[in-house]
């Protein structure tokens, strides 16, 4: 997906297998992370990159 200014894409999800390790790593090398928070599909955090972009990392919940 490309023709995106620096800065305008939102809502990029990452799933990962351990959202709390990735948030404390992220937060070791200086990046606000805001979460992880409990919802009903998983555990999930969200966070800026270097160009403003938005992302959210996300660990389903296993049913």
């Amino acid at each position: 997906m490309g023709g995106f200014e620096p800065g305008s894409a939102r809502g990029i999800m990452l799933v990962t297998t351990d959202v709390d390790a990735d948030c404390a790593r992220l937060t070791e090398a200086g990046t606000p992370v805001q979460g992880p928070d409990e919802l009903p599909w998983g555990r999930m955090a969200s966070f800026t990159d270097p160009d403003g972009n938005g992302l959210m990392l996300l660990t389903e919940a296993h049913q």
